[in-house]
């Protein structure tokens, strides 16, 4: 054949390479320039990464470009449902917290609105919610939400949402939130924990809680301990019981009438708090012990 064959075939071979790896490096430029929404819909347009090539990336090491292949396949399916989504409006609740009134529909669409779009915090806590009462898988994105995302009231919501989940799929996550610099990730990781089935790995890092230099992590640790009635942790929480914060020593007191109600009632540790400054601390110290 001629030599010019080979040329041809050998461009539109390199051409078909290189254009295979565009749409790739536009998703990853987007997530890291915060320009989501823009590519999404021009990705969606063109032919710019076909769908056989937006399943290549279902999988991708990076979650965040998982979930943005995810959307896209979504997108392609639910163009609709998509749509409404990113157009809803939060509405405030009588508490005043904001609550999308969604129906319940398709995770992705949410998640990735919470993950790739640039709402406020607030919106973005509602948006974790949403995903909750939404359809499908959302577990495993939320609990990468808690372990990175940027802003601590997102993680901390997204954190205390992992008790809705099998302990396989959110133990590696709960260590990491457990960890968090924020005070109000690890309280809401101790929470979480508490409404999970007892586990081995979580029960020791339960325990390590109680040793907080936050009140409210090592209350709840308490607390979780107790709904768990782990016996092994009743000399940890007591040690609660000299916590400056009020609220911290009302869960150890509760946490170690449910773990060993006789002992606690003959606890001299227990007993010391008779005279507790807290009145709640005394009157529920006088109802478990003979003051």
């Amino acid at each position: 054949m001629p030599r010019s064959f080979f040329t041809l075939a050998l461009s539109l071979i390199l051409c078909s390479a290189a254009h295979a790896g565009h749409g790739e490096s536009k998703i990853r430029h987007a997530i890291e320039t915060h320009t989501w929404t823009e590519t999404r819909d021009a990705l969606l347009l063109s032919d710019a990464l076909p769908t056989e090539e937006t399943e290549a990336l279902l999988d991708h090491d990076d979650w965040r470009m998982a979930l943005a292949a995810h959307a896209l396949e979504s997108w392609r399916s639910d163009a609709e449902h998509a749509g409404e989504v990113w157009k809803a409006e939060p509405l405030e609740t009588r508490t005043g917290a904001p609550r999308f009134a969604l129906e319940v529909g398709p995770h992705l669409p949410i998640l990735e609105r919470l993950v790739l779009g640039q709402d406020t915090t607030e919106t973005r806590v509602a948006l974790v919610d949403a995903a909750i009462r939404s359809q499908g898988p959302w577990i495993p994105w939320i609990a990468e939400v808690a372990q990175s995302d940027p802003t601590p009231e997102v993680r901390r919501i997204a954190a205390e949402s992992l008790r809705h989940g099998d302990i396989d799929e959110v133990r590696s996550a709960l260590m990491v939130t457990l960890q968090d610099p924020e005070p109000g990730v690890r309280a809401a990781s101790v929470r979480a924990i508490g409404r999970l089935a007892p586990d081995t790995t979580l029960h020791a890092a339960l325990l390590n809680a109680t040793t907080d230099v936050d009140d409210e992590v090592a209350g709840y640790a308490a607390r979780s301990l107790g709904w768990h009635q782990s016996a092994t942790a009743y000399d940890a929480i007591a040690q609660l019981l000299l916590r400056s914060s009020e609220t911290t020593r009302v869960h150890a007191l509760r946490a170690l009438d449910r773990i060993n109600s006789p002992r606690t009632a003959i606890d001299p540790r227990v007993k010391d708090r008779c005279t507790d400054s807290s009145q709640q601390v005394k009157n529920i110290v006088q109802m478990l012990t003979e003051c």
